[in-house]
């Protein structure tokens, strides 16, 4: 087996619930710090990248497409998703604007001053639990086993 072939779709779909999952916990845990909520956006923005890359993996993109072709821009993900068929809400659409131009990934890993509007920790997580919802359901379609694990959300 190649490097290639190591990035199933399943595999990518399991990092994705992972790095949700991870998120959410790490919120309710209710650390006392000075950036609680860094740390979860950044989680949750991965999440939503590796849920679309992982659909997009299943129907026709090779694994060095998905990477090198998207970057973390989230709205070309989306759109490339949409197109092939995935469901998404206008909220998930907003949302991967909003990650897009807000440059979510970047200012959750590093300090920056200024403006800059913070995502809803629970928006982003229902993003993931739709995006959850979808991709195993077409992973489901296409013969794969997804398990069936206990998911947590945070509520808003």
């Amino acid at each position: 087996m190649n490097d290639k072939d190591r990035t199933s779709p399943l595999g990518l779909f399991d990092y994705a619930r992972s790095y949700w999952q991870g998120g959410v916990l790490l919120h309710r845990v209710g650390a006392k710090i000075s950036h609680p909520d860094a740390p979860v956006t950044l989680l949750m923005a991965h999440a939503i990248e590796l849920y679309l890359k992982a659909f997009l993996r299943m129907n026709g993109l090779s694994a060095e497409e998905a990477k090198h072709s998207f970057g973390h821009d989230f709205e070309k993900l989306m759109k490339a998703a949409c197109d092939r068929g995935l469901p998404l809400t206008d909220e998930d659409k907003d949302m991967a604007k909003l990650l897009r131009e807000q440059e979510s990934i970047r200012r959750s890993q590093y300090v920056e001053t200024g403006h800059f509007t913070r995502l809803s920790l629970a928006a982003l997580s229902g993003v993931c639990r739709r995006l959850d919802e979808s991709v195993a359901a077409a992973l489901e379609s296409g013969g794969m086993c997804v398990r069936s694990d206990e998911l947590v959300d945070i509520k808003q």
